[in-house]
């Protein structure tokens, strides 16, 4: 047990640090079983809002290299 909780310890930090966790199998079964699926779904859901925030700093660039320069 102390092996999968220092795997989903590791996870957590790589999903906090921008890199992909590491896929575990944990039965349904196990007592770390909630923790690793929700481990999983944190990932997708930072995944999902950092492609959201590059996105939207791609288009924030876009525009700002649009706007006419020197017309005070």
């Amino acid at each position: 047990m102390k092996s999968e909780i220092n795997a989903l310890a590791d996870n957590i930090h790589r999903v906090r640090y921008d890199h992909h966790a590491h896929p575990l199998l944990v039965p349904p079964s196990s007592r770390v079983y909630p923790l690793a699926y929700q481990i999983q779904g944190l990932e997708g859901d930072v995944t999902h809002w950092r492609r959201k925030l590059t996105v939207r700093s791609e288009r924030f660039v876009q525009l700002v290299d649009h706007l006419r320069k020197g017309s005070c």
